[in-house]
């Protein structure tokens, strides 16, 4: 299987499990479903960059997992990331509001994720959404679907409604 890409937006907020069409982003994965040792030297790395930089303000370090569990960092965001969109849905404060705050130094935040049931009528939306757009339509390569989108797809191919 292709390793994803992950992205650690400021270190508070989930790190993402990303997957690219076409050298976009097609799918966002949060929290991302990897080892939870690679996602501590994820955000270790981004803490690193955080600090040396002397930071203010959301910071995404987007990384790549090479397939012998190393990362590399392939790119510095210093802007909220569409791989973050899913704090708007997921997170009490998203990385949009934390941003408005960081720079009118403003206290930052609530960090942490919605309460499941809320978590989870949004996600309802979100999957209704991609079922509309057909999964297989945003992705290079199905086997990287997350299980419950590859699912759908196969579903939405048979012309079976979610």
């Amino acid at each position: 299987m292709k390793m994803p890409h992950l992205s650690v937006l400021t270190v508070r907020f989930p790190v993402s499990e990303n997957y690219h069409r076409n050298g976009i982003l097609a799918v966002s994965v949060m929290p991302a479903r990897l080892d939870e040792e690679i996602t501590n030297r994820a955000r270790e790395i981004a803490s690193k960059i955080i600090e040396k930089l002397d930071y203010v303000g959301v910071l995404c370090t987007e990384l790549f997992v090479l397939s012998d569990g190393r990362l590399v960092v392939n790119e510095l965001a210093p802007r909220p990331h569409n791989s973050g969109h899913a704090t708007i849905d997921a997170c009490i404060c998203s990385q949009y509001e934390q941003q408005v705050r960081a720079l009118c130094g403003l206290a930052l935040g609530d960090w942490q994720a919605l309460p499941a049931a809320e978590r989870e009528k949004r996600r309802a939306q979100a999957t209704l959404e991609l079922y509309r757009l057909g999964a297989h339509s945003v992705i290079d390569h199905p086997g990287e679907l997350p299980a419950c989108l590859d699912d759908l797809a196969i579903r939405r191919s048979k012309g079976e409604k979610p």
